[in-house]
């Protein structure tokens, strides 16, 4: 579920991904360099939009921290810029060094998607990089649940997942046409209720 080009409107597939939270997406996704309005600027839809911004919440309770899961949201029906967004906020106020890290690789992750949907090769190889990376910290951190969880990913399956998408971009083999092979999704674990 991939946009396939930079002005994507949501599709009627939209609808089959699942979705962590009740609020709505944006009117459009924004993708700089495409002379769409910039959302935080002269009464962008951000203005409108129900942001979440909140107290983080400890990993263990991430279920509860609806700027996550509006990222997700965002994230998953390809809205990059978006969900970037969603996802800071909670990166700089985290205290805690692996969320820190699971936050920044996320947001990261987001950036290289958005620079693969404008055609920067370079940008995509050096953001995927950094994302595996960082990804890779948190699954090896002792802080997973059931050794596979943190924050309702499975980090083994996401890490070998990123390192299988995005080889092609990491070994320079990808042109700016390429894009990857499968759609790019988080799925959560949601907690036994």
């Amino acid at each position: 579920m991939i946009a396939t080009s930079m002005n994507d409107a949501p599709s009627a597939d939209d609808a089959k991904v699942n979705r962590y939270t009740d609020l709505p997406l944006p009117p459009y996704r924004f993708v700089p360099g495409t002379g769409q309005p910039h959302p935080m600027r002269n009464g962008g839809y951000m203005s409108k939009m129900p942001w979440v911004f909140e107290a983080v919440r400890p990993p263990k309770r991430w279920y509860e921290q609806q700027s996550y899961l509006y990222g997700v949201d965002l994230f998953n029906h390809a809205y990059w810029w978006e969900a970037h967004e969603a996802w800071e906020e909670v990166w700089h106020l985290t205290r805690d060094p692996i969320q820190h890290e699971f936050f920044h690789g996320l947001i990261q992750l987001a950036a290289g998607l958005l620079k693969w949907q404008i055609g920067r090769t370079r940008g995509v190889r050096i953001l995927s990089v950094k994302t595996i990376t960082r990804m890779k910290v948190v699954r090896d951190s002792g802080q997973l649940i059931n050794h596979r969880y943190y924050m309702g990913i499975d980090m083994p399956a996401l890490v070998d997942f990123l390192q299988r998408v995005f080889d092609p971009f990491v070994n320079s083999q990808a042109s700016a046409d390429s894009c990857p092979v499968e759609p790019v999704l988080i799925r959560l674990h949601l907690p036994d209720a």
